[in-house]
């Protein structure tokens, strides 16, 4: 089966556009890829060969060098990101959008990485954007929430490991990661890492490791807030572990 995708070569801008009702604007070829998030109204693109629409819950994909009529028909409000692509194979396509709440969020975050003059994190910001706009699980490939729970596996021993480092492994945003955590494992991924370093705390605590040693070994530097969150999870410090 062939694999559709693009890669993005350089980020040109993000904004949010609000459109008049009857608002037209006549597209020849489109100068930079483009994904929109529709937060409210409604706006049809047609292009040769088909439609597409954008309303809240349902993003428009619109390839570098399309030509197309873009018609408002209700007033909108939306998110426009803007960037060059390599060897695009997508067409022009709708895709399902999260709730408002989260694309405000990974507006600011792309927003933020972009004013920090960061290249590398907005890239990968959008491609955690295009991953959850196009991304689809099959029997044969491992969830992303897999894939990131293996990555806390590996690296939950570090104490500067964030959620933030999960979730660029994977190329998506961090509340994309918590979507898919709550949805996979019926827990945040922050709890899911807090779980996984109190079981292997206790596992060490069962063996009386001194108490500094078992904190280093699960990423906690500071020895009483590692004893503060064993209590939390366990209802007693892990000096008392029995």
């Amino acid at each position: 089966m062939e694999q559709k995708g693009f890669v993005i070569t350089r980020f040109c801008s993000a904004m949010r556009v609000s459109d008049r009702k009857d608002h037209r604007l006549q597209m020849e070829r489109r100068g930079s890829a483009a994904l929109i998030f529709t937060l409210r109204g409604r706006i049809r693109f047609t292009f040769e060969g088909g439609e597409a629409v954008a309303s809240p819950g349902s993003g428009v994909f619109l390839p570098q060098g399309l030509s197309y009529l873009n018609v408002c028909e209700e007033e909108a409000d939306s998110f426009l990101y803007n960037f060059d692509t390599l060897a695009c194979s997508l067409a022009p396509c709708t895709f399902r959008t999260p709730t408002e709440a989260v694309c405000v969020r990974q507006y600011e975050e792309i927003l933020r990485a972009g004013m920090q003059e960061n290249p590398y994190q907005v890239l990968s910001l959008l491609y955690g954007l295009a991953a959850e706009a196009f991304f689809e699980e099959t029997p044969g490939n491992p969830s992303i929430a897999a894939a990131c729970a293996q990555y806390m596996l590996t690296h939950y021993e570090q104490s500067g490991l964030t959620l933030s480092d999960v979730a660029e492994s994977a190329h998506i945003s961090v509340a994309y990661l918590y979507k898919l955590f709550v949805r996979e494992y019926g827990v945040s991924p922050h709890r899911y890492l807090l779980n996984l370093r109190m079981e292997k705390a206790r596992s060490l605590a069962l063996m009386h490791y001194p108490v500094r040693e078992i904190a280093r070994n699960v990423g906690y530097m500071d020895i009483y807030q590692f004893s503060r969150a064993y209590k939390q999870v366990f209802g007693c410090p892990p000096s008392k572990q029995t």
